[in-house]
């Protein structure tokens, strides 16, 4: 599959777990029961998607990821300059992420507090400078991330290939350095990853970056001309 059908097939994908995400709300808010056999179907396979392929859920299918591209792609056609996190700066998001993880959850279950103006702060505030910097603090995605190891879907690397260009780790939202950094060949583990496939849409060595789904190629990296 070519990367380009491939981000296209995405986008159509979370365009609809929106709608589904709104029509679960109006069942809620109308008090609609029994829930809808098909509804119940199509979460229990969300469920089970979470449970199988970790963060591709953040890519793929989160609302709220998906208001944030949005929101992205809004603030570079007004030309809002975007901040680039060095990965100093990413390394102290790693290690902060564990204690907002249980700040989070101890003031929601313990404390009784729902921490939702934190969240409201940190995405109006961040959103125009720093692509996705919500999503280095989401607690669902750090439980999702941990999932990401028992994946079938894989981002793999040739490092035969690469040219240590960099383009990958530039252009990754999370602005991981792990893919550029591998030597190795395999697999690449990271559980910021959320395989969105940006890192192969813009990476120029052929080959070098793949998706892959039970070891099966899934869209690869091609020549850019």
């Amino acid at each position: 599959m070519e990367i380009r059908q491939f981000q296209r097939l995405r986008w159509y994908l979370r365009l609809f777990n929106l709608l589904l995400i709104a029509g679960l709300i109006l069942l809620i808010v109308f008090n609609c029961h029994p829930m809808p056999w098909w509804l119940i179907t199509l979460i229990s396979v969300i469920g089970l998607m979470i449970l199988l392929t970790g963060r591709v859920w953040c890519g793929y299918a989160c609302p709220v990821g998906l208001l944030l591209d949005l929101l992205t792609a809004l603030f570079k056609k007004l030309k809002v300059r975007q901040i680039k996190r060095s990965e100093k700066f990413n390394r102290s998001i790693r290690i902060f992420k564990y204690f907002f993880f249980v700040f989070y959850f101890v003031l929601h279950f313990w404390i009784g507090f729902d921490p939702g103006w934190i969240l409201v702060f940190l995405l109006v505030v961040t959103a125009p400078f720093i692509v996705r910097f919500w999503c280095s603090f989401c607690p669902c995605g750090l439980l999702f991330g941990w999932l990401n190891a028992i994946s079938p879907l894989k981002l793999e690397k040739d490092s035969t290939k690469c040219l240590s260009c960099g383009a990958c780790s530039k252009l990754c939202p999370m602005q991981s350095k792990r893919i550029s950094i591998q030597k190795t060949n395999g697999a690449v583990y990271s559980a910021e990853c959320m395989m969105c496939g940006e890192c192969i849409g813009k990476c120029p060595a052929a080959g070098a970056i793949k998706l892959t789904v039970f070891g099966k190629p899934l869209t690869e990296s091609k020549r850019l001309k």
